[in-house]
């Protein structure tokens, strides 16, 4: 696995959840956002979106490389996979509830 891959991994298993405990209020800002209301604190909503755009290009990118990386490797990689797909899952939800 290269230095690079091992970075996506750290931050799709490490780096995603810090951002919501920071961001506890983020369901309410997004329905304020999707209803027009002005945010005071700044836009999380949309640092979210960001965020979950990187999140997904990490993924991308890992399960191009899946393929011919180690067992080992393999592992590493479903495994960050799995994780950041259950955030973008959870993100989703709370960024776009019912809709």
């Amino acid at each position: 696995m290269t230095p690079d891959e091992q970075q996506k991994i750290d931050h799709l298993t490490k780096d995603l959840d810090p951002f919501l405990e920071k961001h506890p209020d983020l369901a309410e800002e997004a329905a304020k956002k999707r209803a027009g209301i002005p945010l005071p604190k700044g836009d999380h909503p949309g640092e979210a979106e960001e965020i979950m755009k990187g999140v997904q290009n990490d993924i991308d990118h890992l399960e191009a490389v899946r393929r011919s990386r180690t067992t080992e490797a393999q592992t590493a990689i479903d495994q960050a996979i799995e994780e950041a797909n259950k955030w973008l899952e959870h993100m989703n939800e709370l960024l776009y509830g019912d809709e």
